[in-house]
């Protein structure tokens, strides 16, 4: 499976006056590190430029299906498919000049299934040459972004109008079925414009927005619509109320079919 390089993180500054901790200080780190690469909501895998793994924590065990033990020797190529001597190269060379590198790729899993992840890594030791990889599943980000798409595509092809308005009654949203009910050729051409620009009367519009914020009642009429070129065509309209992620209501959503024209 193929590997996507999104992103390549530009190094931070070095401040080479920084004052150097002391022996206890750094002591008391790596015992505060230590519990961080335990505890990690990410899986942390650190391998050498060779690509064998040396060290892995107890979520990287539970993604890939291994015991924590288990894991280290494992070539990077075990665990993260595609991972082969030209990635390699790649994060090396970002790395030795302080580069971090951030990849979509998908997790192998001892079972032989996989998952998909995305991969930040970083330089770790200067002197080994190792480098940690932080792993997350986006198996459910993978499945809202696959469900999206599958909506969208619906919305598009859908034969009858939808045109979404916010609660002032401004357009926000129209497929391409609307856009052509109006004689439009963009649907950009139609975003801010008011509803009442699209409906013969006025009072229509101020009903329909009064339903969709009173409740989740379906406001259901004929109406007279208008063309941008002054033609009329009767339709019927379906509203509803439109939600927004806190549940609050952003405005209606309008199916709109065309019955006959004048």
């Amino acid at each position: 499976m193929r590997i996507d390089l999104i992103a390549d993180v530009p190094p931070k500054p070095t401040l080479a006056e920084r004052k150097q901790p002391s022996d206890a200080t750094r002591a008391r780190d790596r015992a505060r590190y230590a519990r961080l690469f335990d505890f990690s909501y990410d899986a942390i895998l650190v391998a050498d430029s060779t690509g064998r793994i040396a060290d892995a924590n107890a979520r990287a065990a539970e993604f890939f299906g291994y015991e924590v033990d288990e894991m280290p020797g494992l070539a990077l190529a075990d665990v993260v498919s595609g991972a082969d001597g030209n990635l390699l190269h790649i994060l090396t060379s970002n790395s030795a000049s302080g580069r971090h590198t951030l990849l979509q790729a998908y997790g192998l899993r001892r079972n032989a299934t996989f998952f998909p992840a995305e991969i930040a890594v970083a330089h770790l030791d200067e002197a080994s040459g190792q480098l940690a990889f932080f792993i997350r599943d986006i198996t459910v980000r993978r499945q809202a972004q696959e469900l999206l798409r599958t909506e969208h595509q619906a919305i598009q092809g859908l034969p009858a109008g939808l045109v979404v308005v916010d609660l002032e009654g401004r357009i926000v949203f129209v497929n391409p079925a609307a856009a052509s009910l109006w004689g439009g050729r963009h649907v950009e051409a139609f975003l801010g414009k008011s509803l009442c620009d699209l409906l013969d009367d006025t009072r229509v519009v101020e009903d329909l927005l009064r339903a969709a914020q009173s409740g989740p009642t379906v406001w259901t009429g004929r109406v007279t619509a208008k063309r941008e070129d002054g033609a009329r065509f009767n339709a019927m309209v379906r509203a509803t109320r439109n939600l927004n992620a806190d549940g609050h209501v952003a405005g209606a959503l309008l199916l709109v079919y065309e019955t006959r024209k004048l």
